[in-house]
């Protein structure tokens, strides 16, 4: 549903768009051990900060916080499950 409000507002889907982009290739450089300065660091921030002032990516971005919570939680309670296996 986030996701659809998002797509539905093409100048916040392409900002949306240009971020996930930068934030791609940044976690790609660091990847290969590449880290990004204080200055490209900031920068991100700083755009994180803006594109989250629209409400509708800002929804989403909750959206995705709430789910990646859920996937650490389930994943917890596999490996939990599964150390006590081999234990």
């Amino acid at each position: 549903e986030a996701m659809k409000a998002v797509d539905a507002n093409p100048e916040g889907k392409q900002m949306l768009d240009d971020f996930r982009a930068r934030q791609m290739d940044m976690q790609q450089k660091m990847m290969t051990g590449e880290m990004p300065d204080q200055e490209e660091m900031e920068k991100m921030e700083k755009l994180f900060q803006v594109i989250s002032m629209n409400a509708d990516i800002a929804k989403l971005f909750d959206a995705e916080r709430r789910l990646a919570v859920v996937i650490q939680d389930v994943n917890k309670i596999v490996s939990e499950s599964l150390g006590h296996l081999y234990q």
